[in-house]
């Protein structure tokens, strides 16, 4: 079991600000591209922890830009910050504190899917 990574700048951001994508492009696309991001955001990460593992660091920064530039364009600032202090000090902790900020985003993600989804009006 790896230690806990302390506590950064990145665990103050809020983990997802849903609002503020729905106030921009509205409800319904904002459930989709949350919903794309959710879909690839397991293959964002895998990419980030491959080029960590094979020491690759101008890939590593691309796999993190991608990442965060992903998660900043919807709101998901916890892990836009995450991927932004990962970028920034390499590997190591802070790839065990990607993936829990990762996971938590997408719980997040989902929560608020169902959410949104139960709140659309249905047609009859």
């Amino acid at each position: 079991m790896h230690p806990p990574c302390p506590s950064s700048d990145a665990d103050a951001e809020p983990l997802l600000a849903a609002g503020d994508l729905v106030e921009a492009v509205g409800a319904p696309l904002a459930r989709e591209v949350l919903g794309d991001l959710v879909a690839g955001l397991g293959a964002r990460v895998a990419a980030v922890h491959d080029a960590a593992s094979a020491g690759q660091e101008e890939e590593l920064r691309r796999a993190c830009h991608a990442l965060r530039s992903a998660a900043a364009q919807v709101g998901a600032r916890r892990l836009a910050a995450t991927t932004t202090a990962l970028e920034r000090s390499g590997a190591g902790a802070a790839l065990q504190r990607l993936d829990e900020v990762a996971a938590s985003t997408a719980r997040a993600i989902g929560s608020w899917l169902a959410r949104s989804s139960s709140d659309a009006p249905t047609r009859g």
